[in-house]
């Protein structure tokens, strides 16, 4: 029997008071031969995470002013909870001391599994990987606090259950001809099933105390119960064969059949192959020349499609739900009904996304595999993308689960590894991979508009572009649609800014067709949301008992929204923000407003970034400091993450994870972390 037992326990804290995580991991793995064509084992998984501390709000400590007062422990000063007496910016350690939470969940994974060898050639293998989560949520936000009061208090008892289930019937068939030809054969069988419940119960105006929160949810006067429970099920079939001749001509043909209960009642099943061929032509004898520097070279060719099923579980279906709604009768008397509806339109014929991909590629090594890679050109094909489409108002429906369009993706990458050197004492191994794609949306709805010329005259159509959604045939999704800022309006632009509603110090958007409103018409396409291009670098050195690691990667050419470059996002006259340049008449810049401005587009800022994100530096023991210790092996490391970006367009705060506010990238509610690490692993 082979047997292999962990336990892992985390307590970590994060840079911002309160900000703190718990977690409890253990893994059991078993495998045993219990005769000689079958063997047994089990891989068990077992988490238990606590999430319920609180933290303090950041969002509020970077606007209160510093000749704000911090009086949190004086029961009796009116600056408890704003601390400049003003209701705008609140002590961000306030609302947690009348707030109670427990917020526990714990996980239970598994796969259990049976390998039978059978006469042939032939194995089968059974898997059942069951998984269930369970989360209990508890919360109380007191009543002592003056501004929860009013509510008397408020409470909320959340359980929360997911059970999943998979089992995977595999038979694979391996034989080898004449030393030349090996065949294998595999087919699967696999079916799941996920079900989900939650019971929600809250309550507020408490009766006589709120004291017991949670604990006596009963007592509220107020009360609100929901539940949800959902459910799925999915199958699958597939059929594999793979050949290869001496090792030099390879070939593997696939195809799948899936399904899944979200789709709808006419498609909720699909098919999907797939087709692959190598050849390792530095094999050839044409090749005989080459073997001085060339290790290995092999072709890839590739065709095969694959489906997407990202969607939410009745998506599919209409649904129906009750609420109150006025009714008026005759007379004009007002009267409430609570009324049932239907609450979302039915698309039975909704199926699986698919995308067909061809790919073509080259790995090689040279130099007697000091240099190796791999180059990678692909081109994919997104048909009957899912998409929640919105709908005219006067349907009824804000919007349908739907199949649209087409897209196409276009990408290349490039992975060199190389032993650049290699001595007794000293090694040095770098990798590097550098990323590029591109995509078009080249179909939509299928709906077509009339091409008139300068004079009205029809002279063509194309297919309409989703104007709402801003999507536009022949465009990436997250290309950039709209005002063009050339700038900020100066004093001597007055009369110019005031046309627009605006004035000195206001974000100046190009009136392209010169018609002094700013509209649809004076959108153009600009740069892109997402990196143009992607590329890492790892190096690793060696130095007799000393290793030496860092990381480096780059995500470059993406453009993000930068609203709080026009400097209006709190009340000036009231709180503080972060120290940003602002224009005055004095300062007349053209990259940040004045303080206060009105902004009737949107400010972009490149976020093109390189990362240093992990430096380690490690040391074994010479095995002879070990021998007396009775330990076989012991290294002691230390190592840094996110240890310093660069981002030349960039100023504020992190370029990659600044957290999304009013649809702008605001670094602002969650700093990121440098983090250190001192570690020593040893084995007996």
């Amino acid at each position: 029997m082979n047997y292999y037992l962990s336990f892992n326990h985390v307590d970590r804290q994060g840079i911002v008071v309160g900000d703190r995580f718990k977690n409890f991991r253990t893994r059991l793995n078993l495998e045993t031969t219990i005769t000689p064509f079958l063997k047994v084992g089990t891989h068990t998984n077992f988490a238990s995470r606590n999430e319920g501390f609180l933290q303090a709000d950041w969002g509020q400590s970077a606007i209160i002013s510093p000749y704000g007062s911090n009086n949190i422990d004086d029961l009796s000063s009116p600056y408890r909870r704003l601390p400049t007496g003003d209701v705008t910016p609140v002590n961000p350690f306030f609302d947690n001391l009348y707030r109670d939470r427990v917020d526990r969940t714990n996980t239970l994974n598994a796969t259990l599994y049976g390998v039978v060898t059978l006469p042939f050639g032939i194995e089968f293998q059974s898997n059942f990987t069951p998984s269930l989560a369970w989360r209990e949520y508890y919360n109380h936000d007191s009543a002592r606090n003056p501004e929860w009061a009013a509510r008397g208090g408020s409470a909320e008892r959340t359980f929360e259950r997911t059970y999943n289930w998979q089992i995977d019937n595999v038979l694979r068939w391996r034989q080898t001809f004449d030393d030349s030809h090996q065949v294998e054969v595999t087919l699967l069988q696999n079916a799941e099933k996920g079900q989900f419940w939650r019971t929600k119960a809250t309550s507020s105006n408490f009766v006589p105390s709120d004291v017991l929160g949670w604990h006596r949810i009963q007592a509220g006067t107020v009360p609100l119960n929901e539940s949800n429970d959902t459910y799925r099920t999915g199958d699958a079939l597939m059929g594999r064969l793979f050949y290869s001749f001496r090792e030099k001509y390879m070939l593997t043909a696939s195809i799948r059949r899936d399904g899944y209960s979200a789709f709808g009642a006419q498609n909720p099943r699909a098919t999907f192959p797939a087709l692959a061929f190598g050849w390792n032509f530095s094999s050839e004898e044409f090749m005989a020349g080459t073997q001085n520097w060339l290790d290995h070279a092999k072709l890839r060719l590739s065709w095969g499609r694959n489906g997407n099923r990202d969607i939410g579980q009745y998506e599919a279906l209409s649904d129906m739900t009750s609420g109150l709604h006025p009714y008026i009768d005759q007379s004009g008397n007002i009267y409430l009904y609570s009324q049932l509806y239907v609450n979302r339109m039915a698309n039975l014929g909704l199926k699986w996304e698919s995308k067909s991909s061809y790919n073509i590629g080259i790995d090689f090594g040279l130099f007697q595999n000091r240099i190796s890679g791999a180059i990678d050109v692909y081109t994919a094909t997104t048909n009957d993308l899912l998409v929640d489409r919105a709908l005219p108002e006067i349907i009824g429906f804000n919007s349908v689960a739907a199949n649209l369009g087409e897209l196409k993706n276009t990408g290349f990458e490039f992975t060199l590894n190389g032993h650049v050197v290699r001595r007794e004492n000293f090694n040095w191994n770098t990798s590097f991979i550098f990323m590029q794609n591109r995509r078009k949306i080249v179909h939509l709805y299928g709906d077509m508009v009339d091409i008139t010329d300068d004079h009205g005259n029809v002279i063509g159509q194309r297919e309409a572009d989703d104007i709402k959604n801003r999507w536009f045939i022949g465009q990436d999704p997250d290309r950039i649609w709209d005002y063009e800022r050339i700038g900020v309006w100066q004093i001597n632009e007055e009369a110019e800014a005031d046309k627009f509603g605006l004035q000195p110090g206001d974000f100046k958007y190009k009136d392209q067709n010169g018609d002094g409103v700013m509209s649809d018409e004076d959108r153009i396409f600009q740069r892109y949301r997402t990196p143009r291009f992607r590329w890492s670098w790892r190096n690793d050195f060696t130095y007799q008992n000393f290793s030496l690691s860092f990381f480096i990667y780059s995500n470059w050419g993406q453009t993000e929204t930068f609203n709080r470059a026009a400097n209006n996002s709190s009340f000036p006259d009231r709180a503080t923000d972060y120290v940003l340049d602002r224009w005055t008449e004095s300062n007349p810049i053209d990259n940040y407003a004045r303080i206060g401005s009105k902004n009737i587009g949107n400010n972009y800022v490149d976020q093109s970034f390189v990362r240093l994100e992990n430096v380690t530096l490690s040391y074994a023991i010479p095995n002879r400091l070990l021998e007396r210790l009775r330990v076989r092996s012991l290294r002691v490391s230390a190592a840094v993450r996110n240890a310093v970006f660069w981002a030349p367009h960039w100023n504020f705060g992190d370029p990659e994870t600044g957290r999304k506010i009013n649809g702008d990238n605001d670094p602002a509610g969650s700093p990121t972390p440098r983090t250190y690490n001192l570690s020593l692993n040893f084995s007996l």
